[in-house]
């Protein structure tokens, strides 16, 4: 199986070269979830790397990207001429990410894994986290990127359609399932919500986040499609 992917700077990389720092604040929450690796998935522009890499700086986290991955090891079959895209080889991405994924667990050693792909391949990961977003303010975004109409417009039809969280259902269990509404909320806020997904104990609280009890509906942006 193929899918593709959207051609993206080098930041990742540079950002996974120079990044090293670990905050002595926040040792002792590091110290409450060894080896723990975690998911993050969601339509194109929904904050996945930026909230992967605020989260990895400030716990000291390993980050990883899908698309970094992809591009490394040249996972795709083609590249569409008409937007750069990448068709991707979804069964060697998946055998990629999950050996990563083993060497930073022999490490005793935590991480992050972000990419729209992660929904579509079952990684070894703890628990899959769904950003969503409202649609305008995707297209907003991805305008800003260069995407055709075309392209725009199957990214909010994705995320008005609950894509990813279907997806996500298919390859891992309901109850590691969870999402994040970015719409109009502080970095800050939305960290704190990652955190309580990741470390948080109480199931009550927990089962308030699963994507599964998730209050997110955007139906209402088909019309305007």
């Amino acid at each position: 199986m193929t899918l593709s992917i959207s051609k993206k700077s080098d930041a990742n990389i540079r950002f996974a070269r120079k990044y090293k720092t670990k905050t002595k604040s926040t040792t002792k929450l590091k110290s409450k979830l060894l080896s723990s690796v975690v998911a993050l998935s969601g339509v194109p522009s929904t904050g996945k790397t930026t909230l992967a890499k605020k989260w990895c700086l400030k716990f000291g986290w390993e980050y990883i990207s899908l698309n970094d991955v992809v591009n490394k090891n040249k996972l795709y079959t083609k590249v569409d001429p008409s937007d750069g895209a990448k068709i991707v080889d979804l069964k060697k991405l998946k055998y990629f990410a999950n050996s990563i994924i083993s060497k930073i667990r022999k490490k005793n050693k935590s991480a992050i894994i972000e990419g729209h792909l992660a929904c579509e391949i079952k990684l070894d990961v703890d628990k899959i986290i769904i950003l969503r977003l409202d649609p305008n303010i995707i297209a907003k975004r991805l305008s800003k990127r260069s995407y055709s109409k075309q392209k725009i417009n199957q990214n909010i039809e994705s995320e008005c359609l609950d894509y990813c969280t279907i997806i996500s259902q298919k390859n891992y269990a309901r109850n590691n399932i969870y999402e994040i509404d970015m719409t109009k909320k502080s970095t800050t806020s939305n960290l704190n919500s990652l955190k309580n997904i990741i470390f948080c104990k109480d199931k009550t609280t927990l089962s308030h986040m699963l994507a599964s009890n998730s209050l997110v509906n955007w139906s209402k942006y088909l019309l305007k499609l």
